[in-house]
């Protein structure tokens, strides 16, 4: 991994942090997470495709939690809840077998 960052090029110095965000990433990551990480990164071909890497996980993970300003999310109401019965509790003798004599 340090040498595929050490050979990116940055576009710009002023507003290009490709590499400091994916260290910084790093660094807060679990052990798998890491693995995985890298594993993502190594699997880039070129520049353009580490800085889409980049923004695919700041806008599906990180400005999703920054949003949420440390707040823990509501917990959304499971659907099923107000149902008799769940599929385990259907007994057998209430189904009817199909007809195929047709």
């Amino acid at each position: 991994m340090a040498e595929k960052l050490a050979s990116y090029t940055v576009l710009d110095p002023q507003t290009d942090d490709t590499i400091d965000f994916l260290n910084n990433f790093f660094s807060v990551l679990s052990i798998s997470g890491q693995g995985i990480l890298v594993s993502d990164i190594l699997a880039t071909g070129d520049n353009a495709e580490l800085r889409a890497l980049v923004e695919s996980i700041w806008t599906s993970l990180v400005a999703p939690m920054q949003a949420q300003a440390g707040r823990t999310p509501q917990i959304t109401p499971s659907p099923y809840q107000n149902l008799e019965n769940s599929a385990d509790d259907i007994p057998s003798e209430k189904l009817q077998p199909l007809d195929r004599s047709r």
